[in-house]
């Protein structure tokens, strides 16, 4: 970053709206959600909501879950036009689940040491992206405020929740990818869209397919159809699982129905050490039939499943490395829990 670089805070959650997609849309999106739905009550305990994200669930999306099931579309509009400030994305960004009730609560003020844990967040992930992607210009980082998002501005732009995270590991995915013409990517979890957004920036040849829990491929849907409204963005259930689309969005299940060896890389950051050992082993046995070259992903060692356990299949691939990672820590920190690993195809 050079000396012509300022970094406002002043305004960070001011409202911000940008065009999104249509009602008729969205209903689409509540269609397909109350299907996906019906559908996961029927799946095995791994597909599941569970451990890490059933208090989230609990506690945050009941409301959420309640309107798509009885067809509030007044509600999943609002909710998903807003959903950087709504209970509906609690856990996808920002300072774990307190965002919306410190930050946006307009019955309240944040206080002083609340106002400098956002700042020293916000600088901390720029710092981060900073030191991982040096040569990459800051200007990659902007992108429309779907979501009425907060941020920080640099200069005349400005920097959205998660894009200095998903900007960087954009960057590596493509690197490993640039060489196959139309490569297929596989990301387990996905939270709002993020990193699919800045990987389809960086290279709009990819194919992307999401997995997650409905809820959160239900908002996966909005925010990439009111990203890139010209892209063939499909929803499962409207296609073959192995049909023609840019982006395929797909809840959790569905991995099952992805064929062997067509995807060039799997990529997943920190929920699978957040699943139990019966739903990890799951997991990482279809992710290693289904990719032909690169499984990717950031996990937590020190967890209850330490990501240095999984159960990968060591006759289809090689450890590249495995490397405690700058994201998410102090990087001065002694005992780093979160680490990267990249495993290559041996063929």
């Amino acid at each position: 970053m050079s000396n012509k670089e300022t970094i406002q805070f002043d305004g960070a959650f001011v409202s911000r709206h940008s065009e999104c997609i249509s009602t008729e849309e969205i209903q689409k999106i509540m269609d397909a959600y109350k299907g996906w739905h019906e559908i996961q009550s029927d799946q095995p305990e791994v597909y599941q909501v569970s451990r890490e994200w059933l208090p989230i669930y609990q506690q945050y999306l009941t409301e959420t879950v309640d309107a798509y099931l009885s067809n509030n579309l007044a509600f999943i509009k609002h909710a998903y036009e807003n959903f950087f400030r709504h209970p509906i994305s609690t856990g996808l960004h920002g300072l774990h689940f307190q965002m919306t009730e410190i930050y946006m609560n307009p019955g309240r003020r944040p206080t002083e040491d609340e106002k400098n844990r956002y700042v020293e967040s916000a600088l901390l992930g720029l710092q981060t992206f900073l030191l991982t992607c040096p040569n990459v210009p800051l200007e990659k980082l902007a992108r429309k405020p779907v979501g009425n998002p907060y941020g920080y501005k640099i200069n005349e732009f400005e920097v959205f929740p998660g894009a200095e995270y998903h900007c960087a590991f954009a960057q590596k995915i493509n690197m490993l990818v640039r060489k196959f013409d139309r490569p297929t990517i596989l990301e387990i979890g996905g939270g709002f869209g993020g990193l699919a957004y800045y990987c389809l920036v960086e290279n709009p040849r990819m194919r992307i397919v999401l997995s997650d829990l409905p809820e959160n491929s239900a908002l996966q849907a909005f925010y990439l159809k009111s990203m890139f409204p010209h892209k063939k963005i499909k929803l499962y259930g409207e296609i073959e699982i192995d049909g023609d689309f840019d982006i395929l969005i797909t809840p959790n299940f569905a991995l099952e129905e992805i064929s062997e060896n067509s995807v060039e890389l799997t990529f997943n950051s920190y929920s699978l050490a957040e699943m139990s050992r019966e739903t990890v082993n799951r997991y990482i046995n279809i992710i290693c039939n289904v990719t032909n070259h690169y499984f990717y992903h950031l996990n937590h060692v020190f967890w209850e499943m330490s990501s240095d356990t999984f159960p990968i299949d060591f006759d289809k691939f090689d450890l590249l490395f495995r490397n405690p990672t700058l994201w998410g820590k102090d990087p001065k920190a002694y005992q780093m829990d979160q680490h990267e690993y990249l495993y290559i195809a041996k063929d």
